[in-house]
């Protein structure tokens, strides 16, 4: 059977379920690294293109997978994208932080200092206030809409 996008995608999203059991933070260039190193070129012809279109896939799809989880894992509704922590309803097994380079990584909640989990925390309360007050907006333009228009 041929090896499709949809392949592509569930083998670096088990790389990265596999780090973060691994309590192993998830950097972008690695992951493009390790997925390309499973998948070495034989001898062909035109091996420049296809080491360029084989690396420009990889790193498309490695985009795809860290930005859906990015957003699973800043979503505190839940989704089936989202890699929990066993025992929890909510807590996952990373989330993104910047590393000391100033890049963006998923990591390990295991790895996580206090501040950075308290830091997080803080975030989800701070989204949780602007639901609220979001939904609370909904229904009174709702009750207000009825009267402006009778």
């Amino acid at each position: 059977m041929a090896y499709s996008p949809t392949d592509l995608k569930r083998e670096i999203r088990d790389l990265v379920s596999s780090d973060l059991i691994a309590a192993k933070d998830v950097n972008r260039g690695w992951l493009v690294s390790a997925v390309l190193s499973r998948h070495p070129l034989g001898k062909i012809k035109d091996k420049d293109f296809n080491v360029l279109c084989r690396q420009s896939a990889v790193i498309d799809a490695v985009r795809d997978v860290l930005r859906d989880l990015k957003f699973g894992l800043q979503n505190p509704s839940g989704s089936s994208r989202q890699l929990r922590l066993p025992g929890f309803k909510h807590l996952q097994r990373g989330y993104p932080v910047e590393d000391e380079a100033g890049d963006v990584v998923i990591r390990a909640t295991a790895n996580m200092s206090d501040a950075e989990l308290f830091e997080k925390a803080d975030a989800f309360d701070a989204m949780g206030d602007g639901c609220h007050e979001h939904a609370d907006e909904l229904r009174r333009f709702a009750r207000e809409r009825g009267k402006a228009v009778a």
